[in-house]
């Protein structure tokens, strides 16, 4: 995965949207490009400040559904589910929209997603509504939250990116480069500014 997002961003600029503890950005950072992260956990965040390496993360904090800088960047991704974190269909497309005006004119957005097989499923014309409990370790112990995933089958995240200004260049089953099996529902996908 990392390979993959280093290689699309060629030697460019790198934002994350759901930057988390930092996982993948420190990964990034450490191969030399300019990297910044949105993230709205302060819990998170915390955990990410105390890492080695932090310093060569450019944090922004707040919900990427909403939050826009006037900085374009080569590469924007959205790892491992965190784009159905957006529990509205309204919210996924004022993401995209906002990661279009983010694109560098030559530059990419890619989206990981796999589709939900745990938890209450609910089916809905804006996707598979999921809902969820999941566990952050914290000082004091765990915690548990509950949260919400709004999936959106391919067609209807291909027709949000075509209403924001971008277009499909390459959608694979795994960071492998395997081919996307729809019916499988996982799939990396890449856009750039239409």
């Amino acid at each position: 995965m990392v390979n993959t997002l280093a290689k699309l961003a060629r030697g460019g600029s790198v934002l994350e949207l759901g930057l988390a503890t930092g996982r993948t950005a420190l990964a990034l950072a450490e191969r030399g490009l300019a990297v910044a992260g949105m993230e709205s956990s302060p819990a998170m965040l915390d955990q990410l400040r105390r890492k080695p390496g932090v310093c060569g993360i450019r944090i922004l904090e707040g919900d990427f559904a909403v939050m826009r800088v006037a900085e374009q960047f080569d590469l924007i991704f959205a790892l491992v589910n965190t784009f159905s974190l957006l529990e509205t269909q309204r919210r996924q497309m004022q993401c995209l929209e906002n990661v279009a005006g983010m694109l560098k004119k030559d530059g990419v957005f890619v989206l990981e997603l796999f589709q939900p097989l745990n938890g209450e499923a609910e089916i809905t014309e804006e996707g598979i509504r999921l809902s969820f409990r999941h566990e952050l370790k914290t000082k004091t112990g765990p915690r548990f939250y509950k949260g919400l995933l709004l999936y959106p089958p391919i067609e209807v995240l291909d027709a949000l990116a075509s209403a924001a200004g971008l277009k499909l260049k390459e959608r694979f089953g795994d960071w492998r480069g395997s081919l996307h099996r729809p019916e499988l529902g996982n799939h990396v996908s890449v856009y750039g500014r239409a």
